[in-house]
């Protein structure tokens, strides 16, 4: 699913820790890199997924041109403001009376290994489906802050699926990247809570996102998570952006050889090359 890495040049004021630097840096380079974050430096950046032809944003579209259907049995079709079918993903792809229809599926919007595997099922088995980048959120009414904390805060085990068969972004809050981690992951950043904090998510988005196709998932220091960082989430322009419930160790302690093997799968470095 990954594709080929490529060196993207930035003022961005995020402090990279990957062991992937190790291998074009030597220790001196490296320890000055991480001394100097707000000064120019380079920046791994997946090329476009292969998987993107399956999204729409909802900025991009007219609803009333597809069959919306909801993944998510919590969303309940009064709260919104398009109607939609309320279908589980075990059962949708046999559906067959629905291959007629213009279908745009939708979730929460942090689930894109589920997401990216029914679109490509489905459109083998001739439906004409696609998937609605942001989730159900930007189809309600007027969410709530309960509707906004169901949808934005998600749990370590759904990270770590994630991890395994997608690519989502993982932001740590004012703390280091696990070296458990560090080896096996290209897209995990580390920020401080500072006044440029959202200035640097911003570009960190844009560099790496897609426009919100990958979303980006903060993790801070508090055992669950923050209640004001999620009041800040909520009330960003910034699309994709979730808060995890717990703790970076929350992710690592289930982490065994197995996953750590399959996650260095995804890290084919042979096909990296520097622009």
């Amino acid at each position: 699913m990954k594709q080929g890495f490529s060196y993207f040049c930035s003022t961005l004021g995020v402090t990279v820790l990957s062991s992937i630097f190790s291998l074009s840096l030597s220790a001196s380079s490296l320890d000055d890199f991480n001394k100097k974050p707000s000064e120019k430096m380079c920046l791994f950046v997946e090329e476009r997924p292969d998987y993107a032809d399956c999204f729409l944003s909802v900025d991009d579209i007219q609803l009333s041109d597809y069959q919306l259907v909801s993944l998510d049995s919590a969303v309940k079709s009064e709260d919104l403001r398009e109607s939609v079918l309320s279908i589980s993903g075990s059962i949708l792809p046999i559906k067959s009376s629905l291959k007629s229809d213009n279908l745009l599926i939708f979730g929460q919007g942090i689930e894109r290994s589920e997401e990216i595997r029914l679109c490509r099922l489905m459109r083998q088995n001739g439906f004409t489906v696609s998937v609605l980048q942001e989730g159900s959120l930007p189809l309600y009414r007027k969410p709530s802050i309960r509707v906004s904390e169901r949808i934005k805060i998600t749990q370590p085990a759904v990270i770590l699926k994630e991890l395994m068969n997608a690519d989502p972004i993982l932001v740590l809050v004012d703390q280091v990247i696990p070296d458990e981690l560090a080896a096996y992951s290209s897209s995990i950043f580390q920020v401080s809570s500072s006044d440029t904090f959202w200035q640097e998510m911003a570009s960190l988005q844009a560099m790496n996102s897609f426009d919100g196709l990958r979303p980006i998932v903060l993790i801070d220091t508090d055992e669950r998570f923050s209640d004001s960082l999620l009041a800040r989430i909520s009330g960003t322009d910034l699309a994709g952006i979730y808060l995890m419930d717990g703790r970076i160790d929350d992710i690592v302690s289930v982490m065994d050889q197995r996953l750590l093997i399959e996650l260095s799968k995804k890290m084919d470095l042979s096909r990296k090359r520097c622009n």
